[in-house]
């Protein structure tokens, strides 16, 4: 048999004896042969363990029986191989605790045992409470306290950590690898990344950049090691460093491990099904993809380009303090005042920790009976905690943090965003001051009467509270606050490009002038108007950035009622946007931004299109040169029933000779469907490829409402449709 030359090799590599103490030389044997015993297939390592049971017991004999163990366990299903490694080095643990390698060998078996998804069993080397990967980091941090350069139990020690970052071991960790670092140990790129982040964690920053720097030139991943350094600038408020830095490692992204941290971030805001197509990539197109993930919500939030990365990792460093799941407290920088930490929590019936927002224990006494009864209504008394579900260790509160930053309201287990037009309360699983009755009246009835909830009312209200967490997860946003919102009244019209104009949009702007401040001048008084407009494709493509001070010299300041008007028309090229258009006053702290989320410049050249509709009154003033012809326009975008309505529209990409018809209709929602309250037919035809429409028509008929004016061009077999609002007063 060949196996047989193979035994005798392995069980005489070593053969050291129990001493008070391992030296560095029977380390490395025992860890050589534990890598030669990795090699063996079943057979081998039965023989093998045959051998060890029939030897003399000795401590070596155990660590030696705990390897063929965990080798057997990773060759057959089931645990018992590995609770059997487990008890061998707990056993040579017990016998020698001065020796670093019987914790070294029980923080193995515990991590088998943990990424098998095993349940844990009381054992011996067991903390009770705790995980099996907690155990296993707790072991090889041990290790470390007994033998500081134990470099494979450095090693380890971020294996656990990372295989389950919501149960890192906080200061344990941290010091047992700063006491590696001290012992002049050579440190891999796996270990200094840890300590970057452990110390990070733990109030340390000042050494993560050094050690992150370290990590990359001993050759660790260029991808990974730019992406933390950028997120450590970020913290720093170094922005142009931390972009240029967020981008080099995008670029550099290219190993497995790179590319999954940056989806995970990317992940943490990306709407339903958004990386399906980051999925499928070559890592080339990656960065490109990446780009244009940031350009679309630079573009949605309004603001300038990058802001919207700043903003996005400003909120992961508040949510990574804030925002985690409540494990066990492991404090203390050495294993066993961990250990004793961890119990007083688990030992402390009735008692709630602190939670990152100052939230304290309802155990106790001394509160009002107010607070006693809100307690029992609203508190885990009255309604069972959800499930946490966690995104990058993030809790509920987290996840909807780094979509949609800080709540608008919170009060008891809820918090409130207002955004989209919509109200949305969330329950965060979290006391915080108050009660649901101080954000919405429906919930008063039962506290007010003293009352807990029926069950059928109680899950009424949850399944809307669930209902509006997953609307909230559907998409993300950064929303730009004023000191004061100004009621401007502003329309952007898209028009196509022709074989004589170029494309564009115009925006037209009307805003009270008494809600502006102004200035007096050697002229008169001075109101101005900031027009910052913002265009991209939805793709994320690129993005066009218009910005413009419009200044209005009057004699005297104009009265309430009074409006100052102005048109700004820009040439764009043909394609589909999404546009932000942020009007301010002269100090920018009170302003409105408007969204237009479906923008067609088509081009006439090509096809048949239809501009934007623009409607206008008798006594509109606002005019609108295109070349020769003067349009009228009108931003507020009602008229009285007692006027005639002006529209006016193009229709490009005709074929010259060729007549066309067009259909004009006022539309009016009737039962959840849109119905016709007003149609008009026009046949006609144009000499050229651009016919310029105008329309004028009574509304006397109409009762007063909201419309919808929809225009319907038909010509050669092809047909556009462009519809627009406008609101009639009596």
């Amino acid at each position: 048999m060949r196996s047989v030359p193979i035994l005798l090799c392995l069980t005489g590599l070593l053969l050291p004896v129990d001493v008070r103490s391992q030296s560095p030389d029977e380390s490395g044997a025992w860890l050589r042969w534990r890598d030669s015993v990795a090699l063996l297939g079943g057979p081998e390592i039965k023989a093998l363990l045959a051998q060890e049971e029939a030897g003399t017991p000795s401590t070596m004999r155990q660590l030696r029986q705990g390897v063929l163990e965990l080798r057997e366990g990773t060759l057959q299903p089931g645990r018992e191989p590995l609770d059997a490694a487990l008890a061998s080095f707990c056993a040579a643990q017990r016998a020698r605790p001065d020796w670093w390698l019987p914790w070294f060998g029980t923080g193995m078996a515990q991590l088998a045992l943990a990424r098998g998804s095993f349940p844990v069993r009381p054992a011996g080397c067991h903390n009770e409470g705790t995980s099996y990967f907690q155990d296993a980091g707790l072991a090889f941090a041990h290790a470390l306290e007994v033998a500081p350069r134990a470099r494979e139990a450095a090693e380890a020690l971020g294996d656990a950590v990372e295989a389950d970052p919501r149960w890192g071991l906080g200061d344990v960790a941290r010091s047992a690898l700063r006491r590696f670092a001290a012992s002049g140990a050579q440190q891999s790129p796996n270990v200094l990344l840890l300590r970057a982040r452990l110390e990070r964690e733990g109030g340390g920053r000042d050494s993560v950049l050094p050690l992150l720097r370290t990590y990359l030139s001993s050759g660790g991943d260029s991808g990974v090691g730019l992406l933390e350094a950028a997120r450590e600038r970020f913290f720093q408020g170094d922005r142009l460093a931390a972009e240029a830095e967020y981008w080099e490692g995008v670029r550099q992204a290219r190993s497995e491990r790179a590319t999954a941290m940056l989806r995970v971030q990317l992940g943490l805001i990306a709407r339903p099904g958004e990386l399906e197509e980051y999925d499928t990539l070559p890592a080339a197109a990656r960065p490109g993809w990446v780009h244009a993930f940031w350009t679309r919500r630079d573009i949605e939030a309004g603001v300038p380009p990058g802001e919207r990365l700043t903003e996005h990792f400003r909120r992961y460093e508040v949510a990574r303090r804030g925002f985690r799941p409540v494990g066990l407290g492991m404090g203390g920088t050495t294993v066993s005042a961990a250990y004793r930490m961890s119990q007083s929590l688990l030992n402390a019936p009735g008692q709630a920790a602190a939670d990152s927002n100052g939230g304290t224990s309802r155990g106790g006494s001394g509160r009002s009976d107010e607070s006693v009864v809100a307690s029992a209504l609203w508190g885990e008394e009255s309604l069972l905690l959800g499930p946490e579900s966690e995104s990058d260790g993030l809790d509920v509160r987290g996840q909807v943090y780094m979509r949609h930053g800080p709540p608008d309201d919170m009060a008891g287990p809820l918090w409130v965003y207002r955004t989209t037009g919509r109200e949305y309360m969330i329950r965060v699983n979290r006391p915080y001051p108050g009660t649901p009755c101080n954000l919405a009246a429906k919930y008063c009835r039962y506290e007010m009467a003293g009352r807990r909830p029926p069950p059928e009312v109680q899950r009424k209200w949850e399944s809307e509270w669930r209902a509006m967490l997953a609307d909230l997860k559907q998409f993300d946003g950064q929303m730009r606050r004023f000191k004061r919102i100004l009621p401007v009244a502003a329309r952007l019209y898209a028009f196509p490009r022709t074989e004589t104009f170029d494309g564009g949009l115009v925006i037209a702007f009307a805003v009270p002038a008494d809600k502006l401040e102004h200035v007096t001048t050697d002229g008169g008084v001075a109101y101005q108007i900031h027009l910052r407009l913002i265009v991209g494709p939805a793709s994320g493509a690129f993005r066009i950035d218009h910005d413009t001070v419009r200044t209005f010299v009057v004699p005297a300041p104009l009265a309430a009622g009074e409006y100052l008007q102005g048109v700004e028309p820009i040439p764009f090229p043909p394609g589909r946007y999404q546009a932000r258009l942020m009007l301010t006053g002269a100090d920018s702290t009170n302003g409105v931004l408007l969204a237009a989320d479906s923008l067609n410049l088509g081009d006439g050249t090509a096809e048949l299109v239809l501009s934007d509709l623009i409607f206008s009154r008798e006594t509109s003033t606002l005019v609108w040169n295109r070349g020769a012809e003067k349009i009228l326009l009108d931003p507020l975008g009602s008229i009285r029933r007692t006027e005639s309505l002006h529209l006016y529209y193009e229709v490009a990409g005709l074929t010259s000779g060729v007549s066309y018809r067009s259909t004009v209709e006022l539309l009016r929602e009737a039962g959840g469907r849109l119905r016709a309250e007003l149609t008009l037919g026009f046949s006609d035809r144009t000499d050229s490829s651009v016919a310029r429409v105008r329309r004028q028509f009574g509304l006397e008929r109409l009762k007063p409402g909201n419309y919808i004016v929809q225009v319907t061009v038909v010509s050669d077999g092809r047909r556009v449709i462009r519809r627009s609002p406008v609101t009639i007063t009596e």
